[in-house]
């Protein structure tokens, strides 16, 4: 009896724990996706313009 009780108790402390993580990281995550997306699609637009401006070919 005491055994089961306690490992209740081991198992909700753990899933709370892990919740908790879930949602302080979860949005930090999210920051650091939208970031390396708008940086690789800035990256994209710079190639382009860059090509054009200093007419370079695909090879270099």
């Amino acid at each position: 009896m005491i055994t089961t009780m306690t490992l209740d108790a081991v198992s909700t402390t753990r899933a709370n724990a892990y919740r908790k993580t879930a949602w302080r990281l979860m949005p930090f995550l999210m920051l650091c996706y939208l970031c390396a997306y708008l940086d690789r699609v800035n990256v994209g637009f710079a190639k382009l313009q860059m090509m054009n401006d200093l007419s370079f070919s695909e090879t270099v």
